[in-house]
């Protein structure tokens, strides 16, 4: 098999891989935690293989200990300016966190304005 058939017949069995995806979202019910999960993991692979591209970079370029004291800032930077958000839901039909901190439960109707 000539190498560009065998190039292309290998690009369509990884393309084919969206389109199953896609079909398996459209048509199945996946839960969220899953999908979470999928997506938390996709991007700890997408920042760890940018990270280490990143670190053998300036390890040529500046030595360990730059390098060490350059990624841990970064680091530390990130996690404090990390978005502090509550995203758990209630135990029953999905309300969120804040019912179950003895805050009042807005209903459709109070975020409308009065009518006159």
């Amino acid at each position: 098999m000539p190498g560009w058939s065998l190039s292309g017949l290998w690009g369509l069995v990884a393309g084919s891989a969206l389109i199953v995806g896609t079909l398996i979202g459209y048509f199945v019910r996946v839960p969220q935690r899953i999908v979470a999960s999928v997506m938390g993991f996709g991007a700890g692979v997408l920042i760890s293989a940018l990270s280490f591209e990143l670190m053998t970079d300036s390890y040529r370029r500046g030595g360990l200990l730059s390098c060490a004291i350059g990624f841990l800032a970064a680091s530390g930077d990130r996690a404090r300016r990390a978005p502090r958000r509550h995203t758990r839901v209630g135990r029953d039909r999905g309300e969120p966190a804040r019912r179950r901190l003895g805050q009042p439960r807005h209903r459709r109707g109070d975020l409308l304005p009065a009518r006159s």
